[in-house]
């Protein structure tokens, strides 16, 4: 509950919350702000609708299973390239 701690949950949609010490919107970031059960804490939200399900998607029609669609990603971080996929599905 710490200013930058957070989580991030996937499922059939994707959710990143982080712990904040203050009110801190930002709107034109498409980030939710919420005041959390905690006095004086707050918490800010992003949500794709389409996460887990975007790569069991492209699993479908590859058919390679999700595990080996993401072997080669490896455990560092890396910049995004410049392909992009926007999972609007």
């Amino acid at each position: 509950m710490a200013e930058g701690q957070g989580f991030v949950s996937l499922g059939t949609s994707g959710v990143l919350v982080a712990a904040r010490d203050g009110y801190h919107p930002a709107p034109a970031t498409a980030l939710h702000t919420f005041c959390h059960a905690v006095p004086g804490t707050w918490y800010q939200m992003g949500v794709m609708l389409a996460a887990t399900d975007s790569l069991n998607w492209l699993a479908r029609i590859t058919g390679a299973a999700p595990a080996e669609l993401t072997a080669g990603l490896g455990e560092a971080l890396q910049a995004p390239g410049a392909v992009r996929f926007l999972p609007y599905l």
